[in-house]
């Protein structure tokens, strides 16, 4: 047998090796015979490099942004209205302030709307505005009395005149509500109800003293007539009236009428304070010789002090 050459068994060997590869492929733990250029490889799609373009967001990344954009909008909205609500209130002493409050929250500026369209030209603006004002804030009375005026305005007399009384009957403080009621009773000849108005308008400080004189000379006007006899009703039914009465009737009631009051009170039982029917007796005096002569002569028996 020949000898082979060095060639010959290099190319032996070289087989020899190709065949226990290829026996023994299956059990490489590198490739399992696929070469490195194979992409979808299970090996190597793990470190296969990512492909450019768009990354997609995870679900949660935007929560955290979207929350404070909600929380800063909801401080700023709560500031807002936190800033309407205090002009609202403050346009009582400014008025000037009504305007910068949104229409929704007016409460105390609507007075002002109102005042401010009644002044104008625009008569459905008024009336709408009043209309507005009382379904918001049906008291005080004096929103009715608005509401009267608006409709005045707007040409509903029946109307207007229907809403005053409604708002003397409510608000026995509104100075505008009880004076327009009492006028409307002295028109309608109802002495009693004018008496009473006259009598919440007697109450009230603020009340000038001059409008008491000019209305007492026409609801007190018949001696112990209906008006008379409902203010002496009023005076016996309630002794917190007593003081106001004796100091300021003195001074703006007719000086017969305030006699007469006083001289029947007392015939009823009443027992006023000697001090302050001597108070009245000296104030008559100075407006009425007669009347206060007669008042004098109905103390004696309570206040001999006094009358003399």
């Amino acid at each position: 047998m020949d000898t082979p050459s060095s060639f010959q068994t290099d190319a032996l060997i070289a087989e020899d090796i190709d065949a226990y590869l290829e026996q023994h492929q299956h059990k490489s733990p590198v490739n399992h015979g696929l070469s490195i250029a194979q992409p979808d490889h299970a090996g190597l799609r793990r470190i296969r490099a990512p492909a450019a373009g768009p990354q997609c967001r995870r679900p949660d990344e935007g929560e955290p942004m979207i929350g404070r954009i909600v929380w800063f909008t909801a401080l700023i909205g709560i500031a807002l209205v936190t800033a309407a609500l205090q002009f609202d209130m403050q346009s009582r002493r400014s008025p000037q302030l009504a305007a910068m409050v949104p229409a929704p929250l007016r409460g105390h500026s609507q007075v002002q709307v109102v005042r401010s369209a009644l002044a104008g030209k625009d008569a459905a603006l008024a009336l709408g505005e009043a209309e507005r004002l009382l379904q918001r804030r049906p008291l005080p009375a004096e929103n009715l009395v608005l509401l009267a005026t608006g409709q005045a305005k707007a040409g509903k007399p029946d109307d207007a005149m229907l809403t005053i009384q409604i708002a003397g009957q409510r608000g026995w403080r509104d100075p505008v509500a009880q004076q327009a009621v009492l006028r409307l009773a002295l028109a309608a000849g109802d002495k009693p109800e004018a008496a009473r108005r006259y009598a919440a308008l007697f109450l009230q400080r603020q009340t000038p003293d001059a409008l008491l004189e000019e209305l007492g000379q026409a609801v007190l006007d018949e001696a112990r007539g209906p008006g008379q006899q409902t203010m002496l009703a009023i005076i016996i039914g309630g002794e917190r009236w007593h003081s106001i009465f004796l100091r300021r009737g003195a001074r703006v009631m007719p000086p017969a009428a305030f006699s007469a009051i006083v001289a029947d009170s007392i015939a009823r039982g009443v027992r006023f304070d000697c001090n302050l029917l001597g108070q009245s007796a000296g104030m008559l005096a100075q407006r009425d010789a007669a009347a206060a002569a007669e008042l004098r002569q109905a103390i004696a028996g309570d206040c001999p002090a006094t009358a003399s």
